[in-house]
């Protein structure tokens, strides 16, 4: 797997009583980002879905992707017990990586306590996995994003193939716009 190139975010589409998700609309997206140039999409999973939702969205969207667009996931941020759960599930859909995330419950105290825990569910998924850069919502004494001690050795895993740099400022990243 490679990732080049740049990934937009897929977020659920629901139908008009908003209690099922809506295949045509998750459909509609994955062609359009298609048409539009991307490489790859990231499911939003953690916008309000049940496992079951989540499951259902990386089963529409893999198949409409059908080889042309790389099919990504961000990780359940409930526990690492359904992250794996889901991170498999996802693999074994199709899906080509997973971005990391901090599950709500999570409170490491060093940087060993977060390289054991995402090392541990890199072991667990055949997904590719990606790094964010940034505020990940780790505790502000580790930094608040991915610890730097961790971050060096979980890059090193075999799993572990690119690093997302994520704002929704890109002038962050680019400097001030010229006008």
């Amino acid at each position: 797997m490679s990732l080049r190139g740049v990934e937009n975010i897929t977020v659920p589409s629901f139908d008009p009583s908003l209690r099922e998700l809506d295949e045509a609309g998750v459909r509609w997206d994955v062609r359009h980002a298609i048409e539009q140039g991307f490489t790859a999409t990231l499911l939003a999973l953690n916008a309000g879905l049940s496992p079951r939702e989540m499951r259902r969205f990386v089963e529409i969207a893999v198949d409409e992707a059908a080889g042309r667009l790389q099919v990504g996931v961000d990780m359940p941020l409930d526990s690492f017990t359904l992250a794996a759960e889901l991170l498999a599930f996802a693999a074994d859909a199709g899906a080509t990586h997973a971005v990391l995330g901090v599950p709500q419950a999570f409170a490491p105290t060093s940087d060993d306590d977060v390289h054991d825990a995402y090392a541990e569910l890199a072991a667990a998924s055949s997904l590719k996995l990606v790094l964010p850069v940034g505020a990940v919502g780790f505790p502000p004494e580790l930094g608040g994003g991915v610890p730097w001690g961790a971050y060096a050795r979980l890059a090193a895993l075999d799993t572990v193939r690119a690093v997302t740099v994520t704002t929704w400022m890109p002038q962050i990243l680019f400097g001030a716009l010229q006008m």
